[in-house]
């Protein structure tokens, strides 16, 4: 099979130049470990039957409120494969506006540091003009959610001040910095040669939030046309989740964040109710789960139960295949505890809130 016939076949598979990487990805969105057993109360672990999910009333079927993830995760496959096609017609469009073969592409993509840097680079400008304005759009406001997120909490308020001062800076990246070496180079690492993996990742040392344009691509149609609404729904929970690494509490690599005496309590309160390792090791990414959840909250408010649930498929879509590793809950349980007990989702979704949910200072109720 030649170059070009391997590349055709590559696109209509769906599949991405994405090379392994070192770097350490903060969302959940990169590889995972296997499953860890145990995964808490309010059914976490059994999937509920699939069926319509609109009770004869129009209300949301109980069983939503019960295994949201069921719910969200149900039917995804089709999801998935919109997606995976949306990303390739960009990429046929790029190869068509740059008159560029496949079999070019594909030698580019292998040597993306030496011979194949300028078509790398007139991809990277292509993914900006092409994803550009509608990522910028989604990365303000998520942060906006977010801001509304912190100012809400009943915290002290020169913690507020500085958690509010950090989301107000925190640099969010869509495509690497052409004059900085370091940073073409973490992004192919990460997003892949041709940047079409859905990963995200922060570096909270440095205030800096980077989402691979392949993420941003989801909310593209199957011809590749941006669609802003779809771009800001996908992007909604990853956005606030990796700014949220910033005000977070994080402890990795020799960085420790000055907010994580803040969330001891919220992670006692996840630990008393859940006696298993989804809450041991795993307070970074279970935070950052939190702010995600709290700007997806601000969101979903005055929608009705439906569209709140079609929102959220949207929103929290790539956390449905992931399992456990060390960093990482399990997706199930990060959208049946961390997402759908957080009082604001509940309400939208017309489900309980949750007596027991875990509050910033690990307080019953939750936020109200």
């Amino acid at each position: 099979m030649t170059l070009s016939h391997w590349l055709v076949l590559f696109l209509s598979l769906g599949g991405n130049f994405t090379q392994k990487s070192n770097a350490r990805a903060l969302s959940g969105m990169g590889p995972h470990g296997t499953v860890v057993p145990s995964e808490g109360a309010r059914g976490v672990g059994r999937a509920r039957r699939e069926g319509n999910p609109i009770a004869a009333d129009g209300r949301l079927d109980a069983g939503v409120c019960r295994d949201l993830a069921s719910a969200v995760c149900g039917g995804r496959g089709g999801a998935e494969s919109r997606i995976e096609r949306s990303r390739r017609a960009i990429v046929r469009g790029f190869l068509a506006v740059t008159r560029t073969s496949a079999e070019s592409f594909s030698r580019a993509m292998g040597d993306v540091f030496g011979a194949g840097a300028p078509l790398v680079s007139k991809l990277s400008d292509f993914l900006q003009g092409r994803l550009g304005p509608a990522a910028t759009q989604a990365g303000e406001r998520a942060r906006a959610r977010l801001l509304q997120a912190v100012q809400d909490q009943a915290i002290p308020a020169e913690v507020k001040t500085a958690m509010i001062e950090r989301v107000r800076n925190v640099r969010i990246r869509f495509f690497p910095d052409p004059s900085d070496p370091d940073s073409v180079r973490r992004f192919i690492a990460n997003c892949g040669a041709d940047q079409m993996a859905a990963r995200a990742f922060a570096v909270p040392g440095e205030n800096t939030v980077e989402i691979c344009p392949g993420m941003v691509a989801g909310g593209a149609d199957e011809n590749g046309s941006v669609i802003p609404e779809a771009v800001a729904a996908s992007l909604m929970h990853v956005l606030a989740h990796e700014c949220g690494h910033c005000i977070g509490a994080d402890a990795a690599e020799g960085f420790t964040s000055e907010f994580r005496p803040r969330f001891s309590g919220f992670r006692g309160c996840l630990q008393s109710r859940f006696r298993d390792s989804q809450s041991d090791g795993r307070l970074g990414e279970m935070v950052a789960d939190f702010w995600g959840a709290q700007a997806l909250a601000r969101e979903v408010a005055g929608k009705r139960p439906m569209e709140a649930l079609e929102y959220l498929r949207r929103a929290v879509g790539p956390l449905c295949a992931t399992t456990a590793d060390a960093e990482h809950p399990s997706g199930r349980f990060r959208i049946n505890v961390l997402l759908a007990e957080t009082p604001g989702i509940a309400r939208s979704l017309g489900c309980r809130v949750e007596p027991e949910a875990c509050a910033i200072d690990g307080t019953v109720g939750g936020e109200r």
